[in-house]
């Protein structure tokens, strides 16, 4: 496949100096034809053409041309330039030899280059690109990769395919168009470009807010204290009623062992009437005063629990009073003076003691 051409139109040195040099010099000049320092070198370049050596020919035939400028050094390099894939670039040197002075040259480049056109056009179409104005920067892409950077007005050989031109130019708006490289056509893209706008002026910032004062923080109200663990308003705190409990539990222990002494003494009197060893008498006696003891170690502790839990719950309870039950009522109940009386007393009963309590809760 043939590569499109990939810059602008092809710059070599050589080239543009050929140019130059096949209209300047004379017919005459040429008649000799090239030294022998250069025929060695182009003789070289032949060797790297017929092994494919495309680039290293080409650059042995400049080295030639610099040697001794001669046409037949340029045909060596289109040559070279078409065996690479790059008829466009070869066209652009046989167009230079064909207008040269050496007619010999001239006519051979001429020949090759009608030969290189009809083969160029199945595959190849002329683009010319212009704008207005003129002088705009363009970057041309598609077909094989092919990517053009240029000005205008440019035109060239480009292989049949579709391509997007990118135009800048400065004071001007950028613009974008296609053109399409087709057979047995010579597309022309020409465009006009806009100015450019003037850039809008930048909008005035807008001035700062004053700031406020800032009002005085607000205190978060106090959370009232919560009442401890086992309280309640108006309840029975909790301390009371485990002293109430243990006191009951003591007491009623006490009890228990009460009853146990009264059943040892009893077997104690039954033993007067019988016969038993001073050991097992002094035995029962023990017995007896043992649970007696308890009895009365156990009594006693209950009495004291339940009267601590007794002042507990009067003084918890106390509080709770209401604040307006003042007036001749409170103070006859109060003993006169607006405080709460309270009486603990021990109680003997023919079957045992307790404690009577008594006063205004």
């Amino acid at each position: 496949m043939l590569t499109p051409l990939r810059s602008a139109r092809l710059a070599l040195v050589l080239s543009a100096a050929v140019g130059a040099t096949v209209v300047a010099a004379p017919d005459a000049a040429l008649a000799k034809g090239p030294s022998k320092a250069a025929k060695k070198i182009a003789k070289k370049a032949k060797k790297l053409l017929k092994k494919k050596d495309y680039d290293g020919a080409i650059e042995k035939y400049e080295e030639a041309y610099t040697e001794d400028p001669s046409p037949s050094f340029q045909l060596g390099i289109a040559k070279a330039l078409t065996k690479k894939g790059e008829p466009e670039k070869a066209l652009d040197v046989l167009t230079r030899v064909s207008s040269g002075d050496h007619k010999k040259s001239a006519k051979k480049a001429a020949k090759l280059k009608k030969k290189l056109l009809k083969k160029l056009k199945k595959t190849h179409s002329e683009v010319t690109v212009n704008s207005t104005p003129d002088g705009a920067q363009f970057v041309l892409t598609g077909g094989d990769d092919t990517e053009i950077k240029a000005k205008t007005p440019w035109a060239d050989w480009l292989a049949h395919s579709k391509y997007k031109v990118a135009f800048s130019h400065e004071g001007y708006e950028d613009k974008t168009a296609f053109v399409v490289s087709e057979k047995k056509a010579t597309p022309e893209l020409a465009v006009k470009l806009d100015k450019a706008k003037p850039p809008e002026p930048e909008p005035e910032p807008a001035p700062e807010p004053e700031p406020k004062a800032e009002a005085p923080a607000e205190e978060p109200p106090k959370a009232e204290a919560a009442p401890a663990e086992g309280e309640g308003k108006g309840g029975v705190s909790m301390p009371a009623l485990i002293a109430l409990g243990t006191g009951t539990a003591l007491m009623g222990g006490g009890v228990v062992f009460g009853v146990l002494t009264n059943s040892a003494n009893d077997k104690l009197d039954s033993y007067k009437n019988q016969k038993v060893t001073a050991a097992e008498l002094q035995k029962q006696k023990d017995e007896a005063d043992s649970n007696a003891l308890l009895a009365n170690a156990l009594l006693g502790a209950g009495v004291v629990a339940v009267g601590a839990g007794v002042a507990l719950l009067v003084m918890g309870g106390g509080d709770e009073a209401p604040a307006d039950a003042g007036g001749d009522e409170a103070e006859g109940d109060s003993g006169g003076d607006g405080e709460e009386l309270m009486r603990l007393m021990p109680v003997v009963t023919p079957g045992g003691f307790g404690i009577a309590i008594g006063g205004v809760l």
